[in-house]
């Protein structure tokens, strides 16, 4: 026994006890590096190119296999004959990525305990083969950083399968009955990393679908009805081309969460569909977004700020938010084009509690034409790290008064110093607990410290 080693997992402590690497008993021409906790068993089949068939001469339950080696076949009913827990099997080659890897009908038939398969860096299996349709209690497979190019029809017919991930591979083509016999199981499809160009018309067949992931692919346009009604999260992130129609997401009355990043979009989709009431997670990060026009978002029920960090974005309509009256905080981050912002645009967020504009480094005005229609929970504004602000207009001070508790948060700015900035005073100098912070905020030009400033303003406390 060579070592001891803890691992926490959750509020548990698991010792592990491993033996050194030593020919396998149950796999001949294979070495194993054993586990006995948390009852892994790692099998270096380097010397071999076809998996021999394993025997059940392990002197211990096994809950999961790691094989890695240059094989390139693996037989009928290679593990049949191992009377253990085992439920998942992982698959590694070590060498020769490009060489085929034969995975005949029935390689993992008899053994009903295998719950999960994957393949990692065979760049020679090209097609997912349809080989796992007498596992029964099969219900993931997943490939990484394979050559898959392909999804035949009728694949995975016999498997009752319900997560299924192919990910940094080449897969373009899915073919339309690929997925016949999971229609109703299958409920996870990571297609993470390819070079699809289109959504999948297979897509539409999965009944009982939650999550679908296609990030990072080559996809241009989403169609009228693209998704199963079943669908609770999409994510189509860096489809760098994507193009988003009034219909792509009609009638998708569970979506919960919806990512479009790094896609390229210059606007807002448009959510005319009202069936969208459940999402609450909506990103559209890394855009070239420069408008947000009024009724962008209709989503009564949501509570958090749809994500818009690191767009251009220059203008913001009146009434941009009206729809997301639940919404209970907001954030933007690097809005690098944004040089004015009016908080009257949070006038209709009945709920709204927190407002934060962070690194937005050209925003110059900042204004509250009408506090009286602030929010009524709204009590902290923060805006940070913007490089010259030339004026942050007196109106905030009638918000401040209006209740001891609210905070305005404009620490580490550059200000454009000048006497318009004197109301400020009462705020920072004039109470016990100051309802504005100004620390490391300087005069833009001078660097003198904007606090040094307001000392030698005259100071106007009741």
């Amino acid at each position: 026994m060579e070592a001891s080693t803890v691992f926490w997992f959750g509020f548990l402590a698991i010792i592990s006890l491993t033996n050194g690497d030593e020919p396998c008993n149950f796999a001949q021409g294979c070495t194993c590096h054993e586990e006995f906790i948390p009852l892994t068993v790692d099998v270096n089949c380097v010397n071999v190119s076809i998996i021999p068939k394993f025997t059940n001469a392990t002197p211990y339950k096994i809950f999961r296999m790691e094989i890695i080696g240059n094989f390139t076949e693996i037989p009928v009913k290679a593990f049949s004959a191992l009377d253990t827990d085992i439920t998942m099997l992982v698959f590694y080659r070590s060498e020769e990525r490009n060489a085929t890897l034969t995975i005949p009908e029935g390689a993992f038939t008899t053994n009903q305990k295998i719950r999960s398969i994957s393949f990692n860096d065979f760049a020679g299996l090209t097609t997912v083969p349809p080989t796992f349709g007498e596992t029964n209690g099969l219900s993931s497979i997943e490939f990484f950083n394979c050559g898959i190019t392909s999804i035949r029809n009728d694949t995975f017919k016999g498997v009752n399968l319900i997560t299924l991930g192919i990910y940094e591979s080449y897969l373009s083509d899915v073919e339309d009955d690929a997925f016949n016999g999971v229609e109703g199981t299958l409920m996870h499809l990571f297609l993470t990393d390819n070079k699809l160009e289109r959504i999948p018309e297979a897509i539409k067949s999965l009944t009982n679908i939650t999550l679908i992931s296609m990030d990072g692919n080559n996809i241009t346009d989403v169609p009228d009805d693209a998704f199963p009604s079943s669908v609770e999260s999409i994510v189509l992130s860096r489809n760098p081309m994507l193009s988003v129609n009034d219909n792509s997401f009609r009638g998708l009355t569970e979506l919960y969460r919806l990512e479009l990043n790094s896609c390229g979009l210059t606007s807002i989709p448009t959510f005319t569909d009202m069936s969208l009431q459940k999402l609450q997670i909506l990103q559209l990060r890394n855009n070239q977004i420069k408008t947000i026009s009024n009724d962008a978002f209709p989503f009564v029920n949501m509570t958090s700020m749809p994500d818009l960090d690191n767009n251009p974005i220059e203008d913001i309509d009146k009434n941009a938010f009206s729809g997301l009256s639940s919404v209970i905080s907001v954030g933007f981050t690097n809005l690098y084009e944004l040089k004015s912002i009016d908080f009257e645009i949070f006038s209709n967020m009945e709920k709204l509690h927190d407002v934060t504009f962070k690194d937005c480094h050209k925003l110059e005005n900042v204004n509250f034409s009408s506090p009286e229609n602030a929010p009524p929970e709204l009590t902290l504004i923060t805006i940070s790290n913007s490089d010259r602000i030339y004026d942050l207009y007196f109106n905030f001070g009638f918000w401040l008064k209006a209740h001891s508790e609210r905070i305005l948060d404009v620490s580490d700015n550059g200000f454009v110093c000048t006497e318009n900035l004197q109301w400020m005073n009462e705020y920072v100098f004039c109470s016990f607990h100051p309802q504005i912070r100004i620390e490391d905020s300087k005069c833009d030009e001078t660097q003198i410290p904007l606090e040094g400033y307001l000392k030698h303003l005259d100071r106007e406390c009741e």
